[in-house]
């Protein structure tokens, strides 16, 4: 009620507590997506869901078309920050080897993120989704091919940086791109696994 200002008849309920299966965020998210699409009519002082009853406004369908409604380039820079999980704006030329996206396009769409907030500064330099549904529903939106692409370029990148923090960072871009059977790859995860017998305790003491 609150979201749509009138009175709900029982069959949109149902619809709605299908849908969001009792999430506060997908309540809302699905109403608006009913909102937007055409689909709630308002007569007599309630609302009521039109057609059969049998729609189902899926999930994803109603957080991303709500949200990127309109904006491809907002979208695309959304996915690969999906995958990244979080960025500094040093790196935003990094989008621009992901995507075929400008740089003007990619700035555009970043600030656009931002003072949406869908992204949201955590700390002095790294950006980051301001709620974790929002990024696992754009990851799940990639395809399992592009998604490994993703993965292995991020990768690439960061170890081309001669960094060993960043080679770390590279670390689970290895593991979600990699080929059974690739012994670089492996090699990398056991170095990795060497170093953090070293480091854990000094970052849970730091938590």
């Amino acid at each position: 009620q609150a979201v749509v200002g009138r009175r709900t008849d029982c069959r949109l309920l149902d619809t709605v507590i299908e849908q969001s299966r009792g999430n506060p965020f997908f309540v809302t998210e699905t109403l608006l997506g009913l909102v937007h699409g055409g689909s709630i009519a308002r007569q007599n002082g309630a609302s009521r869901l039109t057609g059969s009853g049998e729609m189902r406004i899926g999930r994803r369908t109603a957080i991303l078309h709500r949200i990127f409604q309109g904006r491809q380039s907002a979208r695309q820079v959304a996915k690969v920050l999906a995958v990244l999980g979080r960025i500094e704006p040093s790196r935003l030329h990094l989008l621009r080897e992901l995507t075929e996206l400008s740089d003007e396009a990619i700035e555009v769409a970043f600030d656009g993120l931002v003072s949406d907030s869908i992204l949201v500064q955590v700390d002095e330099r790294g950006y980051e989704f301001s709620h974790p549904l929002v990024r696992a529903t754009l990851y799940d939106d990639i395809g399992p091919v592009e998604r490994r692409r993703l993965h292995r370029e991020i990768a690439a990148w960061l170890m081309r940086r001669n960094d060993e923090a960043l080679a770390h960072e590279a670390t689970r871009h290895i593991a979600e791109s990699a080929e059974p059977g690739d012994a670089s790859a492996a090699a990398h995860l056991a170095r990795a696994a060497d170093g953090n017998v070293l480091i854990a305790p000094l970052t849970s003491a730091f938590w």
